[in-house]
């Protein structure tokens, strides 16, 4: 039988844990389902990929190599995560739309896999969306909201199937192995504590509000703070400087990867977050959330796991928020068996997902 090559495309290598989660589940799914297939990864730091997971990998930049890697591949796996939005700046759309046109000229399918649409807010990548959507075979999406979006573009719908963000799919954290790595950042966690995902976003006023009502709630519950940088490079100020406004705190300062953070994650008594997939890491710990909006897919990481939200953060307020971090901790035991329920559902359909694209 002939070994099957695949060809992902994602937003990998650049040191954002969220999109090496997704990569991280959807390399090990499919390994279980196909041990032979050939993966290339187009990534910002293909070195770093291919030594990391034990694919070829191949700059996204080189048109050359991805041109070569799409011709001799059997199938483009475009996904997964808020790949065709327009809301982070204008490339995305052309550059991930663009490839799966390129595979539909030299003769490879492509599909979208566990991705999220939109916002579409540019009349130039709606008609982009338009035009080369229904190239790829197939939409395999995490949100429903997302599935209405592409429908309304013109997708076909009976090749729109919902299911969930692909690191569902990844290896269960491990909560006695985040406990030695708070150890070796010396952050104590014998007692209570929270951890806390922030980004920057627009004049990063959330970021002193959410300091300031963090650390009253920190005070008032006897808790620690710890806050998470998800891709350093961004994240890290945003942390410090709302701990510095919190009074309280510590800023987690070693470079890790997203295994590592998911079992962090796994081990606290709630969690504050902001970025995506610190909702997905909590969930699939079975931890408490408070989500703070800034994009529709985190509004739809809220309606699909039933969890609090303090609101979008360009309209936090610190007493808005203390009284969301009050009611949402006060429901947290409650919310535990049903949560540890839900990932295992979750963690079914990302798999079935995987299984479905690369069965064409």
């Amino acid at each position: 039988m002939k070994r099957q090559r695949l060809v992902v495309s994602g937003f990998y290598g650049a040191g954002n844990a969220g999109d090496e989660a997704i990569l991280d589940a959807m390399i090990t799914s499919i390994r279980k389902l196909m041990p032979d297939a050939v993966i290339t990864v187009l990534s910002f730091d293909p070195a770093g990929t291919a030594g990391q997971y034990g694919v070829e990998a191949v700059s996204r930049y080189s048109p050359g190599a991805v041109i070569s890697a799409l011709r001799r591949a059997d199938l483009l796996i475009s996904g997964g995560g808020g790949l065709l939005q327009d809301i982070t700046g204008p490339s995305s759309v052309p550059y991930y739309l663009g490839l799966v046109a390129l595979s539909h000229l030299v003769g490879t399918p492509a599909v979208m896999l566990g991705q999220s649409i939109g916002p579409l807010n540019r009349s130039v990548t709606r008609l982009l969306a338009r035009l080369l959507l229904p190239l790829a075979s197939r939409a395999v999406l995490r949100d429903e909201a997302s599935a209405l979006l592409l429908a309304g573009l013109g997708y076909p719908r009976d090749r729109i199937r919902v299911t969930a963000d692909l690191a569902y799919a990844g290896i269960a954290p491990d909560k006695e192995d985040g406990r030695r790595l708070l150890e070796a950042d010396n952050f104590d966690c014998r007692q209570p504590w929270i951890a806390v995902s922030l980004r920057p976003w627009g004049d990063n006023r959330h970021l002193s509000v959410a300091g300031r009502a963090l650390g009253k709630f920190a005070v008032a519950s006897g808790c620690r703070l710890l806050f998470m940088p998800f891709q350093a490079s961004q994240d890290r100020d945003a942390c410090r400087e709302a701990c510095r406004h919190a009074g309280t705190g510590h800023v987690f300062g070693r470079d890790v990867s997203s295994a590592d953070l998911k079992n962090i994650i796994a081990g606290a008594d709630f969690l504050v977050g902001m970025r995506f997939h610190s909702l997905i890491f909590a969930a699939m710990g079975a931890v408490p959330a408070l989500a703070l909006e800034y994009d529709p897919k985190v509004a739809a990481a809220v309606d699909q796991l039933g969890i609090p939200t303090a609101g979008r953060v360009g309209e936090l307020e610190e007493s808005g928020l203390f009284i969301a971090l009050q009611d949402a901790w006060g429901k947290r035991e409650a919310t535990v068996s049903r949560l540890e329920n839900l990932a295992a559902e979750l963690r079914n359909r990302a798999e079935a997902g995987i299984a479905e694209v690369i069965s064409i």
